[in-house]
Formats: structure tokens, sequence, C-alpha cells
């Protein structure tokens, strides 16, 4: 037999499965009133917790919580907001090109080509390393929401 009283641990696991407690345990709890006391109280709480009702509510849940969220765009609302978009970014480099087309001639005549491919190939990947860290930071937004 154990001296020491056994750990609340071990009393409330051998109120619910005592095959899962050492022999010693086992043996303390038995003998020792406090001991005994405890796990039969605690025997008795999970009795009463098994033969409680389970819970039910009386009105349907899943109705609810559907009324509460938002719906979604149809496939016709996004590609129309996809197609102003277009229609405004194109818009905002012809019209501006169109106008100063004269002006553009002049501006790169005494440019050797190799220096405007260097340019744009610059800006190209500019761009391309603004685009990737634009995704990898929606990525990581969208990976908080998920494990949110």
């Amino acid at each position: 037999m154990i001296n020491e009283h056994v750990s609340e641990s071990d009393i409330q696991l051998y109120a619910w499965t005592p095959d899962a407690v050492a022999k010693t345990a086992i043996a303390h709890i038995e003998q020792c009133d406090h001991c005994r006391n405890a796990a039969l109280s605690y025997q008795f709480i999970f009795g009463e917790i098994k033969d409680a009702p389970k819970p039910s509510f009386n009105f349907d849940l899943g109705s609810l919580v559907l009324q509460q969220l938002p719906l979604k765009k149809s496939a016709s609302e996004r590609s129309s907001i996809l197609i102003w978009f277009w229609i405004c970014i194109s818009l905002l480099v012809v019209v501006p090109l169109y106008i100063f087309q004269s002006d553009l001639a002049v501006l790169f005549k005494g440019v050797s080509i190799f220096v405007i491919y260097s340019l744009a190939a610059a800006a190209l990947i500019i761009l391309i390393f603004r685009i990737l860290e634009i995704y990898r930071r929606y990525q990581r937004k969208m990976d908080i929401l998920n494990f949110s």
C-alpha cells in the first residue's frame, strides 16, 4: 500500500476505468477511506453525466446560421467587374499613348534601342516581383484566416 494519497487524476481514472490504474494505486484506493470516497464521488458524477439527456435546441440552428452568411457573388457579377477593370486599364494606357504619340516618337528618337529594351526589361522585372510580393501577402492572410 502507498503511504501517501493517490493523485486526483489517478482517482478519476480509477473511477472511469479501474483497469487502467497501477495495482498499488488500486490497493491504496480500496483501503483508504478518503481516496475511496473521492473515487465513489467521481463514479457518481461520471454516471450522472453519462445519463444526462443530450442538449437539444427548440429551433433550427442551421437555418439561422445560413441566413446570416453573406451571399456569394454570381459568376456574371464577377466577370462584369473584371471586364470593367480591363476597360479602365486599357483606357488609362491607350488614351495617353494616342494623345502623346507624336511626342513619344521625339522622346525616344535619340535613345538607343538597347537602352529602351533595358528599361522595359527592368520595369517588367520590378512588376513581376511586386506581383509575387502581393500574392505572397495574400497567401499569408488566407493562411491566417484558415487557421483561425
